[in-house]
């Protein structure tokens, strides 16, 4: 509260005094203030400057969270996707309509910094191409209702999700199985498509 106070007289009387000396300074400032708190409800508990609250309160933008506007998550993608190719050994050159899909069904706690680190985890596990919903889950996207989503995991990725799920449970088709949530039939088949030998 006390540097509170200084700030605020700072921006009233547009000078500073620098510290150990007693020389008033006149400053030329546009201040630019963000915050993820409730200011709001910090100037009723007092800890926040109602005074100063107003005074930084000139012109107002409220940022809502990625759960209320989630009609911006494909251009954010497509930026952070930019944004990583140039370090990627094989770019990635787009993301299917089912990652997407399931990008849109979360709430996104960490809001963009966790969308971009998501997104870089999974780009790099992709190896390029088309970014896949398998690619996500891999990166730590939680996929809603389980059975569905899991199907998806594998119907939509690359062959290196199975590999590497064939390969961490020693080519145990009944635990891949059951690490990807889906049948052994389709396990089979998978294997037989990208011809895939059991070792």
């Amino acid at each position: 509260m006390q540097l509170q106070a200084k700030l605020l007289r700072a921006i009233e009387t547009k000078e500073i005094t620098r510290l150990g000396s007693n020389k008033t300074i006149t400053i030329d400032v546009r201040i630019i203030a963000a915050t993820n708190r409730d200011l709001e409800k910090m100037v009723e508990k007092k800890q926040f400057r109602e005074d100063l609250y107003y005074r930084l309160k000139i012109l107002y933008l409220k940022l809502p969270p990625l759960r209320e506007r989630r009609e911006d998550l494909f251009e954010l993608c497509q930026h952070f996707i930019e944004q990583i190719n140039p370090e990627m050994e094989v770019p990635v050159t787009g993301i299917s309509d089912e990652a997407l899909d399931l990008i849109r069904s979360y709430d996104w706690p960490g809001n963009i910094r966790q969308l971009e680190n998501m997104l870089s985890i999974a780009m790099f596990m992709s190896g390029g191409g088309i970014l896949e919903i398998g690619h996500l889950i891999q990166a730590g996207l939680e996929c809603p209702g389980d059975s569905s989503c899991r199907q998806k995991n594998l119907e939509d990725s690359s062959m290196d999700i199975l590999l590497d799920a064939l390969e961490v449970n020693n080519y145990n088709i009944k635990q891949t199985s059951e690490a990807l949530g889906i049948s052994r039939n389709t396990i089979y088949r998978k294997m037989k498509k990208y011809g895939i030998e059991r070792k």
